[in-house]
Order: structure tokens, then sequence, then C-alpha cells
């Protein structure tokens, strides 16, 4: 899809209809090597920010709409929980000081702090690229499944613009977005931008004059292009981010424990489809994110160019949430904090040589993130409405979490063009990780001035855990003619080494690795007109970073799954009929499944349990992973025409749809119905592009589907919680845009 579909965007905004039926020619910055899209032997997809506007795009997660084989994990109750999966694989389990499997890169940044968003909003993005598969020789982190690469613009030297946005919805939705370039001097620049967003949940609650869905959202950027010489450019960047939300999960269906189900008598409107609320205490997140860096690029002889890369970033959530969804206070406090920091530098030399036969990219990289997590959770542990006298808490004191890892990295990534139509190219890593983490208790004789009876034992622990790996990728290429060229490539990836801390014990986690196989085609026909490209792909994974549920801190764990495979086939299609008419549509079949998995043994799970080790233990071995949607497709049309007298239309329509996933592997409670998704805009505006007023929705059809259904066997045994992201309800409203 994306290789045709940014370039239609980016005409359509630029004013200027498409008096041609060929497909403007897509680039490919990842590689550090800037080349066509359909030239580059690598599954990738690549979306712009008028792609991002067009389609009214709210949150980094919609990019599961666009990109195919790509979904998102939502874990609710968090600032930005959940993360990206590519091809059926990501992070299902959180510590303070686990990487993630599929890598966010924002600026030539690696964000390596836990529960990062990246960017603020969708402000000032200047493209996108999706790389499916290991990608470890391309960038400062290794990845075993993916890289999402977010570019925002450059400040522009010689330039003084702006723009300004300003979008408002249903359920009180505000969007603001400013942007603005200063051409400071014939030698630098600044660029500024910001961003602001609210909008009201559609979860009311029945105690508060708040709903459950309720977020704000701010962010500001400033870049600052220094260009001393013709060698040497140096960018400098500052950001600020914020993000409230109260997303949290509600109550779904009630199970059997009679107590719990007697505190909602008198209640109506419970769980199900009636979207409230009988949660009595507050439950929000609040996540800070503070960034600075600085990019110098040196440009050599023979157009080689030395990039150094130096960065902090800082993070804050604090986040409470009601546990028991009730109007009783059993466990009304579970307090979460996490504060991190990582400062990362990065050496990278690229260029080409040999008449560009071959090219090269070298890097060297480090990275220290540094986090503490504190947490604690109590509650009157009883269903009656007299508050209680003294509190009590499950897990004993509050839990003071310490992690420190450092990463050291050295990758290299070479091509070569053997005759003018077979080309081949082959990278290599090494990295060296080191976790050290340890757990506190921390003593709590009192919360609220009331006194806190501790129910369980919790003991001081550390550990430490240093691992190296060597890891590769070689790959195929084949230029059959002009317009059609086949790959094939084999690349191995690495996630490194964690430490969980909790529950009297620091477990060490070892490292995930995969092994990835891929075939893939990309074509053009009739004259350009048409784009059509393929991957099929087998990736094999040892030693799956998972987690497993524990009844004792009613939360998770983490653990190694043994094996894991996933394996399917991706397709991008992208059409124009005519000069101001495009077609768009993507699919994606993944087949993903635990190949040797044991973990806990619980009654409403699918799988069976076996004595292993003389523990009984449940035998994933079979079952899908959570979160993996076996079959997923998208169409999308584009229509751009002028109208005379310097006005111009522009329309938008797209469908998404997801088949039924599992939220937790083996638990058919768990499964969230497959849903599709349709979004329209529809705007009239100026030929030139200097302004454009438009009418859009989000979820045109109001399709209320589940990001995340969770089986709760502690407090509402046999019942389930849901998680409903704000996109799940219809959003239609109005959009000004002015460039000046």
């Amino acid at each position: 899809m994306a290789a045709a579909h940014p370039a239609l965007a980016q005409d359509a905004a630029g004013g200027a209809e498409p008096t041609t039926k060929d497909l403007d020619t897509v680039m490919v910055r990842s590689t550090h090597q800037v080349k066509p899209l359909q030239s580059t032997p690598i599954s990738i997809s690549v979306v712009t920010a008028e792609q991002l506007d067009r389609t009214n795009m709210s949150s980094i997660s919609d990019l599961q709409y666009v990109a195919p084989g790509v979904s998102f994990s939502a874990t609710a109750g968090t600032a930005n929980g959940g993360g990206f999966q590519v091809r059926g694989i990501g992070t299902q389990a959180f510590s303070v000081a686990s990487e993630q499997t599929v890598g966010t890169v924002v600026d030539d940044v690696v964000i390596g702090i836990p529960r990062d968003p990246g960017v603020a909003g969708f402000s000032d993005i200047e493209h996108i690229e999706v790389l499916r598969g290991p990608q470890g020789t391309l960038f400062g982190k290794n990845a075993s499944a993916g890289i999402v690469n977010i570019s925002t613009r450059a400040p522009e030297i010689g330039t003084t613009s702006g723009s300004a946005a300003l979008s408002l919805g249903e359920r009180n939705e505000h969007v603001a977005r400013l942007t603005a370039n200063l051409g400071i001097s014939d030698t630098s620049a600044l660029r500024l931008s910001a961003y602001y967003k609210d909008q009201d949940g559609a979860t009311a609650n029945a105690f508060h004059d708040w709903n459950i869905g309720d977020q704000t959202g701010r962010g500001i950027r400033g870049k600052w292009l220094w260009k001393p010489t013709e060698q040497l450019d140096i960018l400098v960047a500052a950001e600020r981010q914020t993000l409230f939300n109260r997303g949290v999960a509600t109550l779904y269906s009630l199970g059997t424990e009679e107590n719990y189900n007697a505190s909602f008598a008198g209640f109506g409107h419970i769980g199900g489809d009636s979207f409230t609320s009988q949660a009595d205490a507050d439950a929000f997140a609040f996540q800070g994110v503070t960034g600075f860096s600085t990019k110098a690029d040196l440009r050599l002889a023979n157009d080689a160019q030395l990039t150094s890369i130096t960065a902090y970033r800082a993070s804050t959530v604090n986040q409470v949430h009601d546990i028991d969804q009730s109007p009783a206070d059993f466990i009304n406090k579970n307090i979460t904090t996490i504060r991190a920091h990582q400062i990362s530098q990065e050496f990278r030399l690229a260029g080409a040589t040999q008449d560009e036969r071959l090219d090269y990219v070298l890097g060297a990289y480090y990275a220290n993130v540094d986090s503490t997590y504190e947490y604690y959770a109590y509650g009157g542990f009883n269903f009656d409405p007299v508050p209680p006298s003294v509190y009590l808490s499950l897990t004993g004191p509050r839990q003071h979490i310490h992690a420190d890892t450092k990463s050291h990295a050295l990758y290299a990534n070479l091509g070569y063009k053997l005759t003018d139509r077979w080309s081949t190219s082959a990278g290599l890593r090494y990295t060296h990780d080191k976790v050290v983490a340890s757990m506190t208790p921390i003593e709590m004789p009192t919360a609220e001035g009331k006194p806190v009876i501790y129910l369980g034992t919790i003991l001081p622990s550390q550990g430490e855990i240093s691992k190296q790996n060597v890891s590769g990728k070689l790959a195929l290429q084949f230029q059959q003619n002009a317009t059609l060229m086949w790959y094939a490539n084999i690349a191995t990836g690495y996630k490194g080494p964690t430490i969980d801390p909790i529950w009297n014990q620091s477990t060490l986690i070892q490292p995930e690795k995969s092994t990835a196989y891929e075939l893939g085609a990309k074509s053009q026909f009739f004259d350009r007109s048409l784009t059509v490209n393929v991957s099929l792909y087998k990736t094999d994974y040892k030693d799956f970073q998972a987690q497993v549920y524990i009844p004792q801190t009613l939360g998770w764990a983490m653990s190694n799954a043994g094996e894991m495979r996933t394996k399917g086939a991706e397709l991008e299609v992208s059409w124009r009929p005519s000069a101001d008419f495009s077609l768009i549509a993507t699919g994606a079949l993944t087949d993903a499944e635990f190949r040797d998995y044991f973990t806990t043994c619980e009654n409403n799970r699918d799988a069976p349990c076996r004595l292993v080790d003389g523990i009984v233990q449940a035998d994933l071995t079979g079952f899908t992973p959570p979160y993996v949607s076996k079959y997923s497709y998208s169409l999308s049309g584009n229509y751009y025409h002028a109208l005379g007298n310097g006005l111009a239309v522009n329309a938008n329509a797209g469908w998404s749809y997801k088949s039924h996933f599992y939220n937790t592997a083996a638990q058919s409670s768990t499964r969230t119905p497959g849903y599709g998704v349709a979004n329209l805009s529809v705007g009239i505006g100026a030929e030139d592009g200097k302004w454009e007023v438009s009418l859009y929705a989000r979820n045109l059809l109001d399709k209320h589907y589940r990001s995340l259904i969770d089986y709760s066997p502690t407090l509402n045994s046999g019942g389930l919680m849901q998680y409903l992201s704000p996109d799940s309800f219809r959003t239609a409203g109005v959009s000004l845009t002015l460039n000046f």
C-alpha cells in the first residue's frame, strides 16, 4: 500500500492536481542510503504526514490500520500501555528493565525507556517507516521483530512559513496543531511545533463527574539547524510532552463470586455494552516525557557521511487504579510510579564506493537506561458500603524496584551490486547487555491516616545478568526488469536479557532470539500506475519473553517461552486509475503459535495441564499468542479534483478489518471478535493548499470493539473485564487547516 499512497497524498496536500497516472517514486531512508522503496530488499511500509492527516489518525497505535502485518496490543490502566506487534510478535510482558520486541526510533534516537510514547501526537511528522523482521544491522538498538522509524520535519534554511490546524469533534474533542519555520540566517533555521488534544471518554462513571476514556495530551518540540559549512550540519532538538488519561479496564461480565456480585445491588446497566462504570475510587494515569538530542552530519570525500547522535530522555509515570472496579472498597488503591532516564550515543558512517556498486553502513552504539518502579496496592478488602477503619495490603510493604541497563553494540551492513540485475547485501552485529536490578520493601505503616495491615510478606531481592550476542543478515536481490524485483533474505534477531524483581525474588529472564526467512517481490504494471508488493515469511523464536499470571499479586510476571513460530504473507497494492483518483489495498495472513511453552496451570485455561519437573503446568504448545489476528486487511481511496476558481475538493475513505484474537493465550473467554473500522474525510479548500475545511469521521459506523478482554479470577471469579479505546466509539467533526 505505502508504495504509492504517501506520494499521492503529498500531491494533493501541495495543491497541485496530478496530471499523470504514474505513481511517484517513494524513497526509503531507514537503510541510511536514500533508495527507492521498489528496489529495497526489505518488507517495509512508508507512511507520510499527509496520509496521517487524511485518515485523521489520533494516536501512534493507529498505524496498525495502514501497515500490513502490524497490530497494537493495548494494556489498559497505563499512560501509554501496550506496544506494537509485527507479524504477530511483540512485547507481551512488562518489566522496568525490559526492551521492546518491536523497536521505536524517533529522529534517529532509539527509544529505550519503558512506556515512552516516542512522539507527541502526530505533530509535524515527515514520514514513518515500518520495517518488518529483525533489523539489528541498521540501527543502534537491536530488534527481534521489527522497527517503527519516525521522522519529524527538520528546519528549512531560507524559509519562513507556518501552519495551523484545528479540529472540533464529538465528545468535546479539541485538537490543535501549530508549526512555524523561521529562517534565521543563511546558515541556520529554527522550527517549532506544538500539539494539543483532549476528548471526553464514552463510558460514564456512577460516582464521579469524569468518564472512563477521558484524555488530554499536549506537546512542544523545537529544532535548530546550523550549517556552518557545506560539509557540516548540526541539528539540536528539544521536546516536552504530557499525556493524561483514564483508560482503565471496566466490568464486562459478573462471575460466580457472590459477595462481589452483591456489591452491584441497586445499580443498573452493569457490564456488557452499557458503557457505565460503577467503580467508586479514582483512576488515572499521567506521563511526562522530556527529550534532548544533538545530531551532527559531516560529509566526507566520495559522498560518505559521518553521523553522531547524542540523546537524553526522561520519563515519569504516575498511575492510580481501582483494581476491583466495583462500588465497594476491596482494593481501591493500586498506585504505580515509574521514573526513568536514558542517555545514548551513536556513531554511524554511511556511504558508497566503486562507482556506487558497494554501499556500506558502519555503526557503534551505547545506551544506559536507569529506572525506578514503585508499586503499592491496598484497600478495605470487603464489599461493605461502610468505609474501612484499617487498610489491608495484599502485597505487603511498598515495592521499590531499581534497574540499570547498559548496552554496547557494533554493527555493519554492506550492499554490493554483482551485475546489472543481481545484488547482495550482508550485515553483522555484536551486542553486549548488562542488567542490574533490585527490589527493596519500604514500610508503609499508615495510608490516608489509617493503619495498614500486611497480608503478604515481601523480602528484598537483587539480581544481575550479562549477555552478549552476534546476529546477522544476508539478502539476495534480482532485478528482472525495470519494474519487477525479487528478493530473499535470512536474518537473526536478538532482544536483550532482563530481570523481573517481584514477589520475593529477582527472576533472570534470558535473551529472546529469532531466525527469520523472507521471500518477496516488488512490481509495477500499466506504465507504473499499479504497484503490487508481496512478501512471504517464517520466523522462529527461542526463549520468547512472555508472562504468567501471579494470583498472589493480582498481576503478571515475566518468563521465557521455549519456542514460538510465526509465518504468513503480506500484500500491498496501490492503483491510480486516473490522474485524480487512487485506490489502496493491503492484506496480511499471520499464523503464529507457541511450539514449546509451559506456564501457570489455571482452571480457566483451555490448555491441558501436565506434570513438568514435579510441578503441574499448562502446556500452551499449539496455541496462538495474545493479540494475533490471523487475517487483516484495509481498503482506502483518495479523490482530489480542481473545481476551478482556485478551489479543489479532497476526499478520503478507508476501511480496516482484523479477525478475532485472544487477549490471553489459551483462554477462550478473552476472545475479542473480529471487527472493521471505517474512516471518512471530505474537504474543500484552496487549490494552492493555503487553506482547507473538511468534515471527518473516525469509526464512522460506531463499532464498539474491545481492545482488551481480561479474565479476573481473584476478585470476580469467572467474570471478565474489558477495555475500549477512545477510537472504539465514533468521532465526527470539522477541521480547518491553514498554511502560510
